[in-house]
């Protein structure tokens, strides 16, 4: 997960297969529309095998002009995509919902469920809790990392959702801002009640996770 500020960008490597796969690609403005361009060429990354865009808010999607300017984008994937399922290399992806019709933008983020061997990588955008009571009713335990909802907002992260899903590690991506206070203290108080190890980029770091294959 790269430090966009309020935006989102998280960056999968399979090093075995090279496969490179972007679930959001921040602001097109300020720090972070330098920031995922530099960090993908430090990686020694050229190319790009798909970009997931959750949604269509800026502090998602905007820097994708970018990105493409600089790297060869073999495909972007959207929230109206046909598919079910999209694997690359030992990284699954499975579509758990979508829509484009919520009149909440932000309830129309592509969720996705991410298999890397064993482990399961919950990926939520921007999603309110009207969206995590659907989610209720996938088969989603035990997930190993969440991307907790909405930069950690009190729209999102009930407990009775993180309860369900029980993740080991929560990774928050935001900073505390005059306008923007994230993660919300009672997101906090949840994320600490199921006894998530929480790691938030607050303006500061990139979180970083190496995923060791069976």
């Amino acid at each position: 997960m790269l430090n966009v500020g309020n935006g989102q960008t998280i960056v999968f490597q399979d090093k075995r297969t090279l496969k490179i796969v972007l679930y959001d690609v921040g602001v097109g403005y300020g720090r972070s529309k330098q920031l995922v361009s530099n960090y993908l060429k430090w990686a020694g990354i050229n190319w790009i095998d798909a970009i997931f865009v959750s949604h269509q808010h800026d502090d998602h999607k905007n820097n994708l002009p970018t990105v493409k300017k600089y790297f060869n984008v073999k495909q972007v994937i959207q929230n109206d995509t046909k598919l079910k399922t999209f694997q690359f290399g030992g990284l699954g992806f499975t579509v758990l919902h979508k829509t484009i019709n919520d009149k909440d933008e932000n309830n129309n983020s592509l969720v996705l469920l991410v298999k890397i061997s064993q482990y399961q990588i919950l990926l939520t955008g921007d999603i309110s809790k009207k969206i995590e009571i659907n989610l209720l009713r996938e088969k989603l335990s035990p997930i190993t990392l969440l991307q907790v909802p909405h930069h950690g907002s009190e729209t999102s992260s009930s407990l009775a959702f993180l309860q369900k899903i029980t993740p080991k590690v929560c990774l928050i991506s935001g900073e505390k801002t005059k306008r923007q206070n994230y993660p919300a203290p009672i997101v906090v108080e949840n994320l600490k009640t199921i006894r998530c190890q929480i790691y938030f980029t607050n303006g500061r770091r990139n979180l970083q996770f190496n995923i060791m294959s069976a």
